[in-house]
């Protein structure tokens, strides 16, 4: 793995040799802010990466938990407009159902419906990959 970002909340590496799927550790209580940053900084990684890509954030640890504050619904909001064209999928791994359902609920309040058709939702690292890999076969790169 060659990490490409680390602060006291989360991490961020590629996962694979190839370099096609980031892996987004949030692995402590995390803020509003730090999802903002984080999240920009993994955005311009993509942008930057001339080939298709595949996120995999990994909620563990102290990072399970949905930050409080007010901030969340528009920090949110904008960071999923980002949305790197060559970002083909986003799997989101967590044991707490909240996250999804946070998610789900920010998208379909904002229209934003074809963006989070790049989402998925797994419990394990492991289902996240087959994810990818499925998605992959199902959708061979041009």
């Amino acid at each position: 793995m060659e990490f490409l970002y680390e602060t006291q909340t989360c991490r961020y590496s590629w996962y694979d040799d190839a370099h096609t799927i980031v892996l987004f550790e949030i692995i402590d209580k995390w803020t509003w802010q730090d999802a903002y940053e984080g999240v920009k900084r993994l955005n311009q990684t993509h942008f930057e990466t001339p080939h298709d890509t595949y996120t995999i954030f990994h909620f563990h640890g102290k990072g399970i938990m949905l930050p409080k504050g007010a901030s969340g619904i528009p920090t949110l909001k904008y960071l999923m407009t980002l949305n790197p064209p060559n970002e083909k999928l986003i799997v989101v791994v967590s044991q707490n159902a909240m996250i999804e359902m946070f998610l789900q609920s920010i998208s379909k309040a904002y229209g934003l419906a074809k963006i989070n058709m790049k989402y998925r939702y797994a419990k394990s690292m492991e289902a996240a990959v087959q994810l990818i890999q499925a998605y992959c076969a199902a959708h061979p790169s041009a």
